[in-house]
């Protein structure tokens, strides 16, 4: 026999429950517990009652085997379940399933909500949701069998220019939502959706001119918060306007709109926009409980525009100042609101009423996104045979000079990331170039991407740009016209590259430790246009440097750049 009741071990992330476990028999003298648990070398000594054996331990969620040690010898029970293990041997067996959360484990910034969600009808389930060029939804009519059919041009671009996504931030400061938000917008931007971040804080600087302590922010402050009303509208504004105009796709709103009335009147804002503007709102709602995480946010902010100039000790006062005017207002969205919530800069991420192709990119996104700091290291292979005959494409080995650009690789990696051997995860693509600038860093995980691979140049693979423009004229024009767009024949352009290698930018936001990407300039043009926030028609023409390291450390605002340049060829 044995009984469950949850529990949770605070000492780590992983949830545990109480098991009490019952051996029946009084005539034995001695009953211990063994198992999986303690890899079956500990025995836990079991206390007698009137009529049975019991002991009460903590065990994760699992399956677990184990069996009785009566007076000296291992016994199963015939009252428990049993299971044969991989050596043959018989041993009952329990499974500990996750329990439902108590409400005193709850966030504090988050209650339940006792009120039930409504339930979408059909029609909206049906509603096209996905905001992509090219796909548009009409009604349905039977036409005429006289009628003939009139041919419909370009309405793919006129029709998915009305519909838009607003993101709208929810959360006390030093939160997170900045980063968060200009991260989120950079992704969208770079995956080929119009995005930009309107920020609450940016346009009170503008127009108000000056910096206000957290006394501005109280909410008994009315006139104060007349103020802050109205810079809410000029942002909003602003936002459709570039719905409007620049043909944007998707906005956030960066601010606290910590109470419903705010979040009440920029949703009655945002349908005074039909029928010109079909604006589909979503809360981003972010809560952190973690003081660490609040306090490692709020030293950030000392490196903000907002605080720019002053001391860190000042900083930290008006920010905890300025949490305390907002939590006397704070209210968590409703849940017959669209949100996604995150809590703990990650740790737990609640979705509600989030359907469609966008907002199913964004909620991905954020499931993945971590905001610690990591170092990333880019690198170009070392020189191949193709790179000496001018050639594009093919898998050819290194010349000397790039086996010795390895050997320097090498040398820096063990100088300069002094954990490397631990720490360090090192990622090449597949091709000979690749692997043999790599194979000699010293790191604790290496993983070799196909992914990674070089552009595919198709029927011009192996081929000068010389010979491109001789034997395919045509081509070569197309591509020196756009060359973001330009598809090699049977080949990719860079929009398909970007596509290709976003599943490594995503394991590149998961990570907290550093990674070096060896790869083909190409591939890393693409990365390094996400991290440095690079405008996509931009992506084709950066100047990536061979025979050099870029180390880039995503920060709060921005990131940090630093190049190595390793030999005296060392070029852009």
């Amino acid at each position: 026999f044995f009984c469950v009741s949850m529990t949770l071990d605070h000492g780590n992330d992983h949830l545990r429950q109480d098991v009490e476990f019952i051996f029946p028999g009084d005539h034995a003298k001695e009953v211990s517990l063994t198992g999986s648990f303690t890899n079956w070398i500990d025995s836990i000594p079991m206390e007698k009652r009137a009529t049975h054996f019991c002991v009460t331990t903590q065990l994760p969620i699992g399956i677990h085997h184990f069996k009785f040690i009566v007076d000296g010898e291992w016994k199963v029970s015939s009252e428990s379940e049993t299971m044969i293990d991989l050596n043959g041997n018989a041993n009952n067996c329990i499974s500990v399933r996750r329990a439902s959360v108590p409400k005193h484990i709850i966030p504090k910034e988050w209650k339940e909500r006792s009120d039930k969600s409504p339930v979408m009808s059909p029609a909206t389930i049906q509603r096209n949701q996905l905001m992509l060029p090219g796909v548009n939804q009409f009604k349905c009519s039977k036409p005429s069998p006289n009628t003939p059919v009139k041919g419909v041009y370009n309405t793919d671009i006129h029709n998915s220019s009305k519909h838009k996504l607003l993101i709208i931030t929810v959360g006390l400061p030093a939160r997170g939502k900045s980063f968060i938000s200009q991260k989120l917008s950079r992704y969208l931007d770079w995956l080929g959706f119009p995005s930009q971040v309107f920020d609450i804080c940016t346009y009170r600087k503008q127009i108000l001119g000056k910096f206000y302590n957290h006394d501005w922010y109280d909410p008994d402050n009315f006139e104060a918060s007349k103020l802050r009303t109205k810079i809410a509208t000029v942002a909003l504004d602003d936002i459709f306007t570039w719905f409007k105009e620049e043909d944007g796709t998707v906005a956030v709103l960066d601010g606290t709109n910590c109470s419903k009335k705010r979040r009440e009147y920029i949703l009655e804002l945002v349908k005074s926009q039909k029928p010109e503007l079909v604006i589909r709102p979503i809360f981003l709602e972010i809560i952190v409980n973690d003081p660490e995480v609040v306090m490692s946010n709020i030293l950030a902010n000392v490196n903000s525009p907002d605080y720019f100039g002053m001391d860190k000790e000042t900083v930290i006062d008006d920010l905890t100042q300025k949490i305390r005017n907002y939590r006397k207002i704070y209210e968590p969205v409703d849940d017959n609101k669209r949100y996604i919530r995150v809590f703990d800069a990650g740790k737990q991420i609640v979705t509600n009423r989030v359907t469609g192709f966008l907002l199913g990119k964004v909620s991905f996104y954020l499931s993945n996104f971590r905001t610690n700091t990591k170092d990333i290291y880019f690198v170009r292979h070392g020189q191949s045979e193709y790179n000496v005959k001018q050639l594009i494409g093919g898998d050819s080995g290194l010349t000397p000079r790039g086996f010795e650009f390895a050997s320097l690789l090498k040398n820096w990696a063990e100088t300069n990331i002094p954990t490397a051997s631990e720490e360090l995860s090192l990622w090449s693509s597949t091709m000979v170039r690749a692997i043999q600038t790599a194979e000699g860093v010293p790191c604790g995980q290496y993983i070799r991407w196909k992914i990674l691979e070089e552009i595919e140049a198709g029927v011009c693979d192996s081929m000068t740009y010389e010979e491109i423009e001789e034997k395919f004229p045509d081509e070569f024009e197309a591509r020196s016209k756009d060359k973001l767009r330009y598809r090699y024949p049977r080949g990719e352009s860079y929009e398909d590259l970007i596509r290709r290698v976003e599943p490594v930018i995503i394991e590149l936001e998961r990570r907290s430790t550093p990674v070096m990407i060896v790869a083909h300039q190409a591939i890393l043009r693409c990365m390094y246009a996400y991290f440095r926030d690079f405008p996509r028609d931009q992506v084709p023409h950066i100047k990536f440097p061979s025979e050099c390291v870029v180390k880039v450390t995503p920060q709060a605002f921005g990131a940090k750049e630093e190049r190595f340049y390793l030999t005296s060829n060392s070029h852009q």
